[in-house]
């Protein structure tokens, strides 16, 4: 497999096709030639015709983006034609078995991006809703922490470090509070105690990750909201 992708290699940076595409071109067709020989196993054979398909492709790609506007009927035409055209020649190059191994990947892989997406509350960077992902919480607490720190990135313009920042002091106030719950009765003056020292850890620990002025557009926000 190793002297597989070396030949991969070898073919792209050696091909007349290949002159045109530039070094990102060029990484992200490496990558996915990688990929699709790993995937299908193919043979030297099947990466040198492969390769070669791939590479008219990425130049065709290019075409298409410079000669049709984003989001117009004849952009979707475009390039639907594009990939029936290219898989139609990559389907003859691998067998049956081989392309039903990649659809399949292929599959997998857009449904892991969809999920992510799902996860992705508006108003939030893939990055911040993956990292409130990893916080630990329950599934009420998920929805509370990103719903929490969105309205705080459009009332607040939080950036992609405050937003981290934010959500570290959001997660430790949920938990924190899920702890008043169960070790204090509830209504109780030490639960009032425990609550309002809570608070105020909470808005010391906001206005440490943003500003005083992001602070007080959001305390001026609740405020109104709430009247």
């Amino acid at each position: 497999m190793k002297n597989l992708v070396i030949a991969l290699m070898l073919v792209l940076s050696t091909s007349a096709f290949a002159q045109e595409l530039n070094n990102w071109q060029k990484q992200k067709l490496e990558k996915e030639l990688t990929q699709m020989t790993e995937i299908m196993e193919l043979n030297e054979k099947q990466v040198k015709k492969i390769t070669k398909i791939k590479t008219a492709q990425a130049i065709d790609s290019d075409k298409i983006m410079k000669s049709v506007e984003k989001g117009t009927p004849e952009a979707k035409k475009a390039w639907q034609d594009h990939g029936r055209e290219f898989n139609g020649q990559l389907k003859k190059v691998v067998s049956e078995e081989q392309w039903k191994a990649w659809i399949n990947s292929q599959n997998k892989s857009k449904s892991a991006n969809n999920k992510s997406k799902a996860n992705t509350v508006e108003g939030l960077s893939e990055k911040t809703s993956a990292y409130i992902q990893s916080k630990g919480l329950t599934s009420y607490q998920l929805g509370k922490v990103n719903k929490e720190v969105a309205e705080m990135t459009k009332v607040m313009a939080l950036t992609q470090e405050q937003q981290i920042k934010v959500v570290d002091v959001k997660a430790v106030q949920s938990k924190k509070s899920v702890k008043i719950m169960k070790d204090y009765p509830k209504g109780s003056a030490e639960q009032k105690e425990a609550y309002n020292k809570l608070s105020k850890d909470t808005s010391e620990g906001l206005l440490e990750a943003t500003s005083k002025k992001q602070m007080n557009m959001w305390w001026t926000y609740r405020k109104e909201k709430k009247n």
